[in-house]
Protein backbone atom coordinates (compact mmCIF):
# COMPACT_ATOMS: atom_id res chain seq x y z
CA UNK A 1 0.00 0.00 0.00
CA UNK A 2 2.04 3.33 -1.40
CA UNK A 3 -1.10 5.93 -1.76
CA UNK A 4 -3.30 7.25 0.91
CA UNK A 5 -6.52 6.83 -1.05
CA UNK A 6 -6.36 3.37 -1.59
CA UNK A 7 -6.08 3.22 2.67
CA UNK A 8 -9.12 1.82 4.34
CA UNK A 9 -10.94 4.41 6.61
CA UNK A 10 -12.55 3.17 10.19
CA UNK A 11 -13.12 6.35 11.97
CA UNK A 12 -14.70 8.94 10.20
CA UNK A 13 -15.98 11.69 12.13
CA UNK A 14 -18.43 14.52 11.68
CA UNK A 15 -18.75 18.38 12.44
CA UNK A 16 -22.24 18.76 14.48
CA UNK A 17 -23.81 20.79 11.44
CA UNK A 18 -23.08 18.36 8.77
CA UNK A 19 -25.78 16.14 6.97
CA UNK A 20 -24.65 13.69 4.49
CA UNK A 21 -25.50 10.37 3.44
CA UNK A 22 -25.30 7.77 6.01
CA UNK A 23 -22.51 5.69 4.72
CA UNK A 24 -20.11 8.74 5.15
CA UNK A 25 -19.92 9.39 8.90
CA UNK A 26 -19.92 8.23 12.20
CA UNK A 27 -21.82 10.98 14.03
CA UNK A 28 -19.37 11.58 17.36
CA UNK A 29 -21.10 13.71 20.07
CA UNK A 30 -20.98 13.95 24.22
CA UNK A 31 -23.52 10.67 24.42
CA UNK A 32 -20.78 8.67 22.77
CA UNK A 33 -19.03 6.52 24.67
CA UNK A 34 -17.41 3.80 22.31
CA UNK A 35 -14.80 7.16 20.91
CA UNK A 36 -13.31 6.76 23.83
CA UNK A 37 -12.34 3.39 23.66
CA UNK A 38 -10.66 3.90 19.72
CA UNK A 39 -7.07 4.30 19.72
CA UNK A 40 -5.75 1.51 21.13
CA UNK A 41 -3.67 1.04 18.40
CA UNK A 42 -1.04 1.78 15.63
CA UNK A 43 -3.71 0.98 13.23
CA UNK A 44 -6.83 2.77 14.62
CA UNK A 45 -4.68 6.08 14.43
CA UNK A 46 -3.20 5.61 11.11
CA UNK A 47 -7.24 4.97 10.06
CA UNK A 48 -8.20 8.10 11.71
CA UNK A 49 -5.33 9.92 10.00
CA UNK A 50 -6.64 8.32 6.97
CA UNK A 51 -9.71 9.63 7.52
CA UNK A 52 -8.58 13.14 8.38
CA UNK A 53 -6.77 13.15 5.09
CA UNK A 54 -10.01 12.11 3.14
CA UNK A 55 -11.64 15.32 3.73
CA UNK A 56 -9.19 17.26 1.63
CA UNK A 57 -10.77 15.89 -1.47
CA UNK A 58 -13.29 17.93 -0.41
CA UNK A 59 -11.41 21.01 -1.66
CA UNK A 60 -12.02 20.83 -4.96
CA UNK A 61 -14.62 23.42 -4.61
CA UNK A 62 -12.04 25.97 -3.23
CA UNK A 63 -9.61 25.26 -5.97
CA UNK A 64 -12.55 25.51 -8.76
CA UNK A 65 -14.23 28.66 -7.18
CA UNK A 66 -10.61 30.49 -6.19
CA UNK A 67 -10.83 30.83 -10.10
CA UNK A 68 -14.07 31.32 -11.07
CA UNK A 69 -14.52 34.48 -8.19
CA UNK A 70 -10.91 35.85 -10.25
CA UNK A 71 -10.68 37.66 -13.15
CA UNK A 72 -9.07 34.36 -15.08
CA UNK A 73 -12.26 32.26 -15.69
CA UNK A 74 -15.63 32.88 -16.07
CA UNK A 75 -18.52 30.43 -14.80
CA UNK A 76 -19.79 28.22 -17.70
CA UNK A 77 -21.85 25.27 -17.19
CA UNK A 78 -24.67 24.85 -19.14
CA UNK A 79 -26.96 27.64 -18.50
CA UNK A 80 -27.04 30.53 -16.49
CA UNK A 81 -28.76 28.45 -13.45
CA UNK A 82 -26.55 26.08 -13.62
CA UNK A 83 -24.97 25.18 -10.32
CA UNK A 84 -26.53 28.54 -9.49
CA UNK A 85 -24.18 29.14 -6.20
CA UNK A 86 -21.08 29.05 -8.83
CA UNK A 87 -23.02 31.73 -10.89
CA UNK A 88 -23.29 33.90 -8.07
CA UNK A 89 -19.74 33.85 -7.24
CA UNK A 90 -18.41 34.80 -10.63
CA UNK A 91 -20.97 37.82 -10.66
CA UNK A 92 -20.41 38.71 -7.39
CA UNK A 93 -24.22 38.25 -6.18
CA UNK A 94 -23.58 35.71 -3.25
CA UNK A 95 -25.42 35.64 -0.04
CA UNK A 96 -25.13 33.56 3.09
CA UNK A 97 -27.59 31.15 1.43
CA UNK A 98 -24.94 30.03 -1.27
CA UNK A 99 -24.88 26.11 -0.72
CA UNK A 100 -21.31 25.84 -2.44
CA UNK A 101 -19.74 28.40 0.20
CA UNK A 102 -22.00 26.20 2.97
CA UNK A 103 -20.34 22.92 1.44
CA UNK A 104 -16.84 24.72 2.11
CA UNK A 105 -17.79 25.53 4.97
CA UNK A 106 -18.94 22.52 6.26
CA UNK A 107 -16.25 19.89 4.90
CA UNK A 108 -13.13 22.16 6.08
CA UNK A 109 -14.74 21.89 9.53
CA UNK A 110 -15.06 18.06 9.65
CA UNK A 111 -11.77 17.86 8.34
CA UNK A 112 -10.33 19.90 11.06
CA UNK A 113 -12.72 18.20 13.30
CA UNK A 114 -10.99 14.28 12.50
CA UNK A 115 -7.70 15.72 13.11
CA UNK A 116 -8.78 17.42 16.65
CA UNK A 117 -10.15 14.04 16.94
CA UNK A 118 -6.72 12.23 17.02
CA UNK A 119 -4.82 15.32 18.49
CA UNK A 120 -7.73 14.93 21.64
CA UNK A 121 -6.25 11.22 22.02
CA UNK A 122 -2.70 11.68 21.03
CA UNK A 123 -1.48 10.20 24.23
CA UNK A 124 -3.59 6.94 24.27
CA UNK A 125 -1.38 4.44 23.12
CA UNK A 126 2.09 4.50 22.77
CA UNK A 127 4.18 3.17 19.40
CA UNK A 128 7.04 4.04 17.00
CA UNK A 129 6.11 6.47 14.85
CA UNK A 130 3.35 8.29 16.85
CA UNK A 131 4.33 11.29 17.09
CA UNK A 132 4.49 11.54 13.34
CA UNK A 133 1.08 10.94 13.04
CA UNK A 134 0.30 13.60 15.68
CA UNK A 135 2.00 16.15 13.91
CA UNK A 136 0.60 15.64 10.52
CA UNK A 137 -2.84 16.17 12.46
CA UNK A 138 -1.56 19.38 13.57
CA UNK A 139 -0.54 19.49 9.89
CA UNK A 140 -4.11 18.87 8.52
CA UNK A 141 -5.67 21.24 10.92
CA UNK A 142 -4.00 24.33 9.88
CA UNK A 143 -4.47 23.41 6.41
CA UNK A 144 -8.07 23.30 7.10
CA UNK A 145 -8.30 26.09 9.16
CA UNK A 146 -6.58 28.07 6.41
CA UNK A 147 -8.87 27.46 4.15
CA UNK A 148 -11.54 28.68 6.62
CA UNK A 149 -9.69 31.91 6.79
CA UNK A 150 -8.89 32.61 3.79
CA UNK A 151 -12.92 32.26 2.76
CA UNK A 152 -14.49 33.10 5.74
CA UNK A 153 -12.67 35.38 8.08
CA UNK A 154 -13.16 34.48 11.84
CA UNK A 155 -14.15 31.43 12.50
CA UNK A 156 -14.70 29.28 15.53
CA UNK A 157 -11.37 27.97 16.75
CA UNK A 158 -10.97 24.80 18.98
CA UNK A 159 -7.84 22.89 19.38
CA UNK A 160 -7.13 19.58 20.50
CA UNK A 161 -11.13 18.39 21.38
CA UNK A 162 -13.52 17.48 18.97
CA UNK A 163 -16.46 19.89 18.22
CA UNK A 164 -19.58 18.21 19.69
CA UNK A 165 -23.24 19.05 19.31
CA UNK A 166 -24.48 22.16 21.64
CA UNK A 167 -20.41 23.57 21.82
CA UNK A 168 -21.83 25.96 18.84
CA UNK A 169 -24.17 28.20 21.50
CA UNK A 170 -21.24 29.22 23.34
CA UNK A 171 -18.47 29.30 20.78
CA UNK A 172 -17.69 32.72 19.57
CA UNK A 173 -16.25 33.52 16.18
CA UNK A 174 -12.55 33.92 16.92
CA UNK A 175 -10.36 36.76 15.22
CA UNK A 176 -8.09 36.11 12.39
CA UNK A 177 -4.95 36.83 14.17
CA UNK A 178 -5.95 34.47 17.45
CA UNK A 179 -6.28 31.89 14.70
CA UNK A 180 -3.26 32.89 12.69
CA UNK A 181 -1.10 32.34 15.68
CA UNK A 182 -2.32 28.95 16.73
CA UNK A 183 -1.87 27.81 13.10
CA UNK A 184 1.70 28.83 13.13
CA UNK A 185 1.92 27.00 16.49
CA UNK A 186 0.79 23.71 14.37
CA UNK A 187 3.06 24.20 11.55
CA UNK A 188 6.05 24.99 13.44
CA UNK A 189 5.37 21.85 15.65
CA UNK A 190 4.76 19.81 12.53
CA UNK A 191 7.89 21.22 10.98
CA UNK A 192 10.21 20.25 13.53
CA UNK A 193 8.55 16.48 13.70
CA UNK A 194 7.56 15.69 10.20
CA UNK A 195 10.46 13.85 7.96
CA UNK A 196 12.01 15.05 4.77
CA UNK A 197 10.71 12.14 3.10
CA UNK A 198 6.90 10.33 3.34
CA UNK A 199 6.83 6.05 1.97
CA UNK A 200 3.25 6.87 1.67
CA UNK A 201 2.35 9.13 -1.06
CA UNK A 202 0.43 11.88 -0.21
CA UNK A 203 1.35 12.31 3.50
CA UNK A 204 2.31 15.90 5.20
CA UNK A 205 6.12 16.15 5.29
CA UNK A 206 8.64 18.61 6.54
CA UNK A 207 9.07 20.63 3.44
CA UNK A 208 4.93 21.26 3.23
CA UNK A 209 4.93 22.04 6.67
CA UNK A 210 7.45 24.80 6.58
CA UNK A 211 5.51 25.90 3.04
CA UNK A 212 2.38 26.69 4.36
CA UNK A 213 3.46 28.44 7.08
CA UNK A 214 5.64 30.67 4.88
CA UNK A 215 2.14 31.33 3.04
CA UNK A 216 -0.01 31.30 6.15
CA UNK A 217 3.03 34.54 6.99
CA UNK A 218 2.42 35.84 3.88
CA UNK A 219 -0.88 36.54 3.77
CA UNK A 220 -0.15 38.20 7.38
CA UNK A 221 1.99 40.65 5.57
CA UNK A 222 4.77 39.29 7.89
CA UNK A 223 7.22 39.30 5.85
CA UNK A 224 10.67 38.17 7.25
CA UNK A 225 8.99 35.26 8.53
CA UNK A 226 7.51 34.23 5.46
CA UNK A 227 10.87 34.54 3.94
CA UNK A 228 12.72 32.80 6.32
CA UNK A 229 10.01 29.55 6.47
CA UNK A 230 9.56 29.45 2.80
CA UNK A 231 14.15 29.25 2.33
CA UNK A 232 14.13 26.74 4.48
CA UNK A 233 12.16 24.73 2.46
CA UNK A 234 14.55 26.00 -0.94
CA UNK A 235 17.65 25.34 0.91
CA UNK A 236 17.12 21.95 1.98
CA UNK A 237 17.38 20.85 -1.77
CA UNK A 238 14.74 18.38 -1.83
CA UNK A 239 12.38 20.05 -4.52
CA UNK A 240 12.84 21.01 -8.00
CA UNK A 241 11.41 22.72 -10.36
CA UNK A 242 10.33 20.10 -12.94
CA UNK A 243 11.92 20.96 -16.57
CA UNK A 244 9.64 20.82 -18.62
CA UNK A 245 6.42 22.87 -17.49
CA UNK A 246 3.83 20.71 -19.45
CA UNK A 247 5.18 17.29 -17.89
CA UNK A 248 3.63 18.74 -14.98
CA UNK A 249 0.06 18.26 -16.16
CA UNK A 250 -0.04 16.42 -19.70
CA UNK A 251 0.24 12.96 -19.11
CA UNK A 252 1.69 11.97 -22.96
CA UNK A 253 5.24 10.94 -21.08
CA UNK A 254 7.49 8.20 -23.55
CA UNK A 255 10.13 6.45 -21.56
CA UNK A 256 11.42 3.21 -22.22
CA UNK A 257 11.09 -0.37 -20.25
CA UNK A 258 14.14 -2.75 -20.78
CA UNK A 259 14.80 -5.62 -18.93
CA UNK A 260 18.58 -5.04 -18.95
CA UNK A 261 19.49 -3.78 -15.59
CA UNK A 262 22.29 -1.52 -16.84
CA UNK A 263 20.91 1.79 -17.64
CA UNK A 264 21.95 2.57 -21.71
CA UNK A 265 20.76 6.18 -21.29
CA UNK A 266 20.37 9.46 -19.21
CA UNK A 267 17.42 10.23 -20.13
CA UNK A 268 15.55 10.62 -16.84
CA UNK A 269 12.31 8.97 -18.24
CA UNK A 270 14.37 6.10 -18.81
CA UNK A 271 13.68 2.92 -16.97
CA UNK A 272 14.72 -0.91 -16.72
CA UNK A 273 13.20 -4.03 -15.80
CA UNK A 274 15.37 -6.06 -12.23
CA UNK A 275 13.66 -9.32 -12.09
CA UNK A 276 9.84 -7.98 -12.85
CA UNK A 277 10.77 -4.21 -11.43
CA UNK A 278 10.62 -1.54 -13.64
CA UNK A 279 12.76 1.28 -12.35
CA UNK A 280 12.04 4.96 -13.11
CA UNK A 281 14.86 7.22 -12.14
CA UNK A 282 13.41 9.73 -9.65
CA UNK A 283 9.76 8.98 -10.30
CA UNK A 284 7.01 6.62 -9.63
CA UNK A 285 3.49 5.89 -11.24
CA UNK A 286 0.95 5.16 -8.13
CA UNK A 287 -0.49 1.73 -7.22
CA UNK A 288 -3.66 1.87 -9.53
CA UNK A 289 -2.77 4.34 -12.31
CA UNK A 290 -3.39 2.84 -15.99
CA UNK A 291 -0.23 2.45 -18.45
CA UNK A 292 -0.81 2.30 -22.05
CA UNK A 293 1.45 -0.51 -23.00
CA UNK A 294 2.50 -0.16 -26.85
CA UNK A 295 5.38 -2.19 -28.83
CA UNK A 296 5.98 -3.65 -31.95
CA UNK A 297 7.77 -6.10 -30.24
CA UNK A 298 6.11 -6.62 -26.83
CA UNK A 299 8.40 -7.93 -23.57
CA UNK A 300 7.27 -11.57 -22.76
CA UNK A 301 4.05 -11.52 -20.40
CA UNK A 302 2.51 -8.49 -22.24
CA UNK A 303 0.18 -7.48 -24.97
CA UNK A 304 1.36 -4.40 -27.18
CA UNK A 305 -1.27 -2.05 -26.92
CA UNK A 306 -2.93 -2.81 -24.01
CA UNK A 307 -3.47 -0.85 -20.98
CA UNK A 308 -2.30 -2.26 -17.67
CA UNK A 309 -2.02 -1.30 -14.20
CA UNK A 310 1.06 0.03 -12.12
CA UNK A 311 1.82 -1.05 -8.37
CA UNK A 312 4.14 0.66 -6.55
CA UNK A 313 6.88 -0.68 -5.05
CA UNK A 314 8.28 2.29 -3.25
CA UNK A 315 9.80 5.49 -4.55
CA UNK A 316 11.44 4.24 -7.89
CA UNK A 317 10.18 1.21 -8.82
CA UNK A 318 6.85 -0.02 -9.97
CA UNK A 319 5.40 -3.43 -11.08
CA UNK A 320 2.59 -4.17 -13.88
CA UNK A 321 -0.46 -5.45 -13.12
CA UNK A 322 -3.42 -7.26 -15.67
CA UNK A 323 -6.19 -5.40 -14.08
CA UNK A 324 -7.30 -2.35 -11.60
CA UNK A 325 -7.82 -4.89 -8.91
CA UNK A 326 -4.75 -6.92 -9.33
CA UNK A 327 -2.85 -4.05 -8.73
CA UNK A 328 -4.84 -2.80 -5.66
CA UNK A 329 -4.41 -6.46 -4.47
CA UNK A 330 -0.68 -6.60 -5.42
CA UNK A 331 -0.97 -9.56 -8.32
CA UNK A 332 2.01 -7.71 -10.55
CA UNK A 333 2.42 -9.99 -14.21
CA UNK A 334 5.66 -11.99 -14.30
CA UNK A 335 7.70 -10.31 -16.76
CA UNK A 336 11.06 -11.82 -17.93
CA UNK A 337 12.73 -10.72 -21.18
CA UNK A 338 12.77 -8.13 -24.13
CA UNK A 339 12.51 -4.70 -25.00
CA UNK A 340 10.31 -2.39 -25.50
CA UNK A 341 8.83 1.00 -26.02
CA UNK A 342 5.86 2.35 -23.37
CA UNK A 343 3.38 5.22 -23.00
CA UNK A 344 2.58 6.70 -19.71
CA UNK A 345 -1.47 7.27 -19.71
CA UNK A 346 -1.36 9.55 -16.68
CA UNK A 347 1.77 12.10 -16.15
CA UNK A 348 4.50 10.42 -14.01
CA UNK A 349 5.18 14.12 -12.58
CA UNK A 350 2.00 13.37 -10.23
CA UNK A 351 4.11 13.89 -6.68
CA UNK A 352 7.38 14.80 -8.47
CA UNK A 353 10.48 16.51 -7.49
CA UNK A 354 8.47 19.66 -7.85
CA UNK A 355 5.60 18.49 -5.55
CA UNK A 356 5.47 20.16 -2.20
CA UNK A 357 1.72 18.44 -1.32
CA UNK A 358 -0.78 17.08 -3.31
CA UNK A 359 -4.39 16.23 -2.86
CA UNK A 360 -4.40 12.83 -3.60
CA UNK A 361 -7.24 11.23 -5.87
CA UNK A 362 -8.10 7.78 -7.70
CA UNK A 363 -10.51 6.88 -10.19
CA UNK A 364 -11.50 4.12 -7.43
CA UNK A 365 -15.60 3.97 -7.42
CA UNK A 366 -17.00 5.34 -4.02
CA UNK A 367 -19.71 7.82 -4.57
CA UNK A 368 -21.94 9.48 -6.79
CA UNK A 369 -23.84 12.88 -7.56
CA UNK A 370 -25.94 12.34 -4.46
CA UNK A 371 -23.02 12.02 -2.35
CA UNK A 372 -20.06 14.22 -3.69
CA UNK A 373 -18.43 13.10 -0.41
CA UNK A 374 -18.11 10.06 -0.63
CA UNK A 375 -16.64 10.22 -4.64
CA UNK A 376 -12.41 9.48 -5.00
CA UNK A 377 -11.87 11.23 -7.88
CA UNK A 378 -11.06 15.13 -8.79
CA UNK A 379 -14.27 16.33 -8.81
CA UNK A 380 -13.23 19.71 -10.14
CA UNK A 381 -11.95 17.78 -13.23
CA UNK A 382 -15.19 16.81 -14.35
CA UNK A 383 -16.77 20.01 -14.18
CA UNK A 384 -13.67 21.51 -15.95
CA UNK A 385 -14.45 19.69 -18.63
CA UNK A 386 -15.28 20.44 -22.69
CA UNK A 387 -19.18 19.74 -23.33
CA UNK A 388 -20.17 17.24 -25.32
CA UNK A 389 -16.44 16.60 -26.71
CA UNK A 390 -15.70 13.58 -29.10
CA UNK A 391 -11.89 13.29 -29.79
CA UNK A 392 -8.62 11.52 -30.89
CA UNK A 393 -7.57 8.30 -29.92
CA UNK A 394 -4.16 9.89 -30.33
CA UNK A 395 -2.13 12.46 -27.84
CA UNK A 396 -3.54 13.99 -25.08
CA UNK A 397 -6.42 12.11 -24.84
CA UNK A 398 -9.47 14.53 -23.06
CA UNK A 399 -13.10 13.28 -21.95
CA UNK A 400 -16.21 15.50 -21.86
CA UNK A 401 -17.36 17.28 -19.13
CA UNK A 402 -19.38 20.24 -17.48
CA UNK A 403 -17.43 23.38 -19.21
CA UNK A 404 -17.45 25.53 -16.21
CA UNK A 405 -14.45 27.84 -15.20
CA UNK A 406 -13.40 28.54 -18.17
CA UNK A 407 -10.62 30.97 -18.91
CA UNK A 408 -11.51 34.30 -20.49
CA UNK A 409 -9.58 35.85 -24.02
CA UNK A 410 -7.94 38.31 -21.30
CA UNK A 411 -6.42 35.20 -19.22
CA UNK A 412 -5.05 33.94 -22.60
CA UNK A 413 -3.81 37.13 -24.06
CA UNK A 414 -2.22 38.12 -21.04
CA UNK A 415 0.97 35.46 -21.64
CA UNK A 416 3.92 36.35 -23.90
CA UNK A 417 2.80 33.83 -27.00
CA UNK A 418 6.79 32.44 -26.02
CA UNK A 419 5.50 31.61 -23.08
CA UNK A 420 5.65 27.28 -22.93
CA UNK A 421 3.13 27.72 -19.80
CA UNK A 422 0.43 29.28 -22.03
CA UNK A 423 -1.02 25.86 -24.05
CA UNK A 424 -0.24 23.82 -21.05
CA UNK A 425 -2.30 26.15 -19.03
CA UNK A 426 -4.76 27.10 -21.58
CA UNK A 427 -6.49 24.98 -24.04
CA UNK A 428 -7.57 27.06 -27.00
CA UNK A 429 -10.00 24.60 -28.51
CA UNK A 430 -10.38 26.23 -32.21
CA UNK A 431 -6.83 25.87 -32.52
CA UNK A 432 -6.90 22.05 -31.22
CA UNK A 433 -9.74 21.08 -33.68
CA UNK A 434 -7.81 22.96 -36.30
CA UNK A 435 -4.59 21.23 -35.59
CA UNK A 436 -5.88 17.63 -35.59
CA UNK A 437 -8.32 18.29 -39.08
CA UNK A 438 -4.68 19.26 -40.60
CA UNK A 439 -4.22 15.73 -39.71
CA UNK A 440 -7.09 13.59 -40.89
CA UNK A 441 -8.32 13.59 -37.17
CA UNK A 442 -12.51 14.63 -36.65
CA UNK A 443 -12.88 16.78 -33.33
CA UNK A 444 -16.34 17.35 -31.88
CA UNK A 445 -17.63 19.02 -29.13
CA UNK A 446 -20.98 21.19 -27.26
CA UNK A 447 -20.55 24.87 -26.34
CA UNK A 448 -22.14 25.80 -23.23
CA UNK A 449 -22.93 28.69 -21.28
CA UNK A 450 -20.43 31.86 -21.41
CA UNK A 451 -18.40 30.24 -23.95
CA UNK A 452 -14.75 31.52 -24.86
CA UNK A 453 -13.25 29.20 -26.55
CA UNK A 454 -10.66 28.21 -23.83
CA UNK A 455 -10.58 25.27 -21.08
CA UNK A 456 -8.39 24.87 -18.21
CA UNK A 457 -6.09 22.56 -19.70
CA UNK A 458 -4.24 21.63 -16.03
CA UNK A 459 -7.19 20.28 -15.07
CA UNK A 460 -9.15 18.84 -18.17
CA UNK A 461 -10.53 15.29 -17.92
CA UNK A 462 -8.39 12.54 -19.70
CA UNK A 463 -9.62 9.47 -21.31
CA UNK A 464 -9.05 6.13 -19.56
CA UNK A 465 -10.29 2.71 -19.85
CA UNK A 466 -13.85 2.83 -20.54
CA UNK A 467 -14.78 -0.07 -17.77
CA UNK A 468 -13.89 3.28 -15.12
CA UNK A 469 -17.77 4.31 -13.87
CA UNK A 470 -18.86 7.35 -13.62
CA UNK A 471 -16.14 8.97 -15.54
CA UNK A 472 -17.07 12.79 -14.40
CA UNK A 473 -16.45 11.60 -10.68
CA UNK A 474 -13.93 9.61 -10.87
CA UNK A 475 -10.70 11.35 -12.56
CA UNK A 476 -7.70 10.65 -10.74
CA UNK A 477 -5.87 14.05 -11.22
CA UNK A 478 -4.22 15.03 -8.61
CA UNK A 479 -4.71 18.61 -6.79
CA UNK A 480 -1.12 20.46 -6.93
CA UNK A 481 -1.62 22.12 -3.41
CA UNK A 482 1.86 23.22 -2.89
CA UNK A 483 4.12 23.47 -5.81
CA UNK A 484 7.99 24.48 -5.72
CA UNK A 485 7.48 26.97 -7.79
CA UNK A 486 4.90 28.48 -5.93
CA UNK A 487 7.05 28.33 -2.99
CA UNK A 488 10.00 30.35 -5.29
CA UNK A 489 7.43 33.25 -6.45
CA UNK A 490 6.39 33.51 -2.49
CA UNK A 491 9.87 33.84 -1.34
CA UNK A 492 10.48 36.40 -3.97
CA UNK A 493 7.86 38.37 -2.74
CA UNK A 494 8.48 37.67 1.06
CA UNK A 495 12.06 38.77 0.12
CA UNK A 496 11.59 42.21 -1.72
CA UNK A 497 8.84 43.43 0.86
CA UNK A 498 10.83 42.63 3.82
CA UNK A 499 12.12 45.09 6.56
CA UNK A 500 15.40 44.75 4.92
CA UNK A 501 14.27 44.14 0.89
CA UNK A 502 16.40 41.60 -0.38
CA UNK A 503 15.56 42.25 -4.38
CA UNK A 504 18.51 40.32 -5.90
CA UNK A 505 17.67 37.03 -3.67
CA UNK A 506 13.61 38.01 -5.40
CA UNK A 507 14.87 38.33 -8.73
CA UNK A 508 17.47 35.26 -8.62
CA UNK A 509 13.72 33.24 -7.57
CA UNK A 510 11.69 34.70 -9.78
CA UNK A 511 14.29 34.02 -12.80
CA UNK A 512 14.32 30.31 -12.21
CA UNK A 513 10.39 30.03 -12.97
CA UNK A 514 10.91 32.41 -15.77
CA UNK A 515 13.45 30.91 -17.51
CA UNK A 516 11.88 27.52 -17.04
CA UNK A 517 8.78 29.00 -18.74
CA UNK A 518 10.52 30.31 -21.47
CA UNK A 519 13.48 27.91 -21.91
CA UNK A 520 16.14 30.46 -21.66
CA UNK A 521 17.36 34.09 -19.91
CA UNK A 522 16.29 36.36 -22.24
CA UNK A 523 13.22 37.07 -20.50
CA UNK A 524 14.93 37.01 -16.96
CA UNK A 525 13.99 40.19 -14.91
CA UNK A 526 17.43 41.61 -14.16
CA UNK A 527 17.08 45.25 -12.35
CA UNK A 528 13.72 45.53 -11.01
CA UNK A 529 13.68 46.92 -7.37
CA UNK A 530 10.19 48.07 -4.76
CA UNK A 531 6.55 47.85 -6.47
CA UNK A 532 7.94 47.64 -9.91
CA UNK A 533 9.51 44.13 -8.96
CA UNK A 534 6.59 43.45 -7.13
CA UNK A 535 4.02 44.02 -10.00
CA UNK A 536 6.47 41.81 -12.18
CA UNK A 537 6.23 39.13 -9.11
CA UNK A 538 2.44 39.58 -9.28
CA UNK A 539 1.62 39.32 -11.96
CA UNK A 540 4.39 35.63 -12.66
CA UNK A 541 1.94 34.14 -10.04
CA UNK A 542 -1.21 34.61 -12.21
CA UNK A 543 1.01 33.08 -15.53
CA UNK A 544 2.73 30.28 -13.32
CA UNK A 545 -0.72 29.47 -11.05
CA UNK A 546 -3.16 30.21 -13.68
CA UNK A 547 -6.34 27.77 -13.05
CA UNK A 548 -5.00 26.00 -9.47
CA UNK A 549 -7.28 27.77 -7.60
CA UNK A 550 -4.82 30.72 -6.06
CA UNK A 551 -5.80 34.46 -8.05
CA UNK A 552 -8.59 35.38 -5.87
CA UNK A 553 -7.02 35.40 -2.58
CA UNK A 554 -3.51 36.92 -4.27
CA UNK A 555 -5.93 39.63 -5.64
CA UNK A 556 -7.29 40.19 -2.02
CA UNK A 557 -4.06 39.78 0.38
CA UNK A 558 -3.01 41.96 -2.08
CA UNK A 559 -5.50 44.76 -2.05
CA UNK A 560 -5.71 44.70 -5.94
CA UNK A 561 -9.16 42.82 -6.62
CA UNK A 562 -11.36 46.04 -6.67
CA UNK A 563 -8.89 46.62 -9.95
CA UNK A 564 -9.92 43.35 -11.83
CA UNK A 565 -12.83 41.55 -10.84
CA UNK A 566 -15.91 43.10 -11.89
CA UNK A 567 -18.40 43.48 -9.16
CA UNK A 568 -16.33 43.47 -6.27
CA UNK A 569 -16.77 45.51 -3.74
CA UNK A 570 -14.71 46.76 -1.20
CA UNK A 571 -14.95 45.98 2.06
CA UNK A 572 -17.40 43.33 1.48
CA UNK A 573 -15.98 40.69 -0.96
CA UNK A 574 -12.90 40.33 0.58
CA UNK A 575 -14.49 37.30 2.55
CA UNK A 576 -17.43 35.47 1.47
CA UNK A 577 -20.69 35.09 4.13
CA UNK A 578 -21.15 32.52 6.75
CA UNK A 579 -23.59 30.41 5.19
CA UNK A 580 -26.92 31.31 7.05
CA UNK A 581 -27.68 27.65 8.46
CA UNK A 582 -24.67 27.51 10.90
CA UNK A 583 -25.76 30.83 11.86
CA UNK A 584 -29.30 30.02 12.64
CA UNK A 585 -27.83 26.14 14.05
CA UNK A 586 -25.51 28.31 16.57
CA UNK A 587 -28.61 30.04 17.99
CA UNK A 588 -27.77 33.22 16.23
CA UNK A 589 -24.48 33.38 18.19
CA UNK A 590 -22.41 34.15 15.36
CA UNK A 591 -22.60 37.49 13.33
CA UNK A 592 -22.40 37.60 9.47
CA UNK A 593 -19.44 39.10 7.65
CA UNK A 594 -19.84 42.63 6.96
CA UNK A 595 -22.39 43.71 3.69
CA UNK A 596 -24.31 40.63 3.62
Amino acid sequence: MKNLKNSTVIVLIALFSITSCDDDFVYVNSQDVNSEDYFNSEEEYFNALVGAYDLLGMTYQTSLLGEIASDNTLCGGENATDTSGFQQVDDMIHTGNNLQLRSIFRWMYAGLNRANFIIEFRDKTDFVGREIMIAEAHFLRAYYYFELVKWFGPVPLVVDKRIQYGDQFSLPRTPVSEIYAQLEKDLIYAANVLPEYQILVGRATKGAAQALLGKIYLYQNKFDEAADALDAVITSNNYSLVENFADLFENDTTFDFQHNPTPTTDSPTHVDFDTDTIEIEDHILLTGKPVFYQSAAPLEGLISETIYYAIAVDYNHIQLAATHQDAIDNKPIDLTSGVASAHALYAQYENSQESVFEVQYSDLEGGSFGCFACVEGNIAVGFSGIRKYVGSPFGPRFESGYSFNVPTQESYDSYNELDTRRDTSILDIEKWVADWAALGITITYGEGYEHTGFFNRKYLPRKRDANIPDPNLTNPNNYRAIRYADVLLMSAEAHNKKSNPNPSTARYYLNQVRERAFGNSEFNVTSLSGEALNQIIFNERRLELMGEGHRFFDLVRTGQAKNFIPGFQEGKHELFPIPVVEIELSGNNWEQNPGY
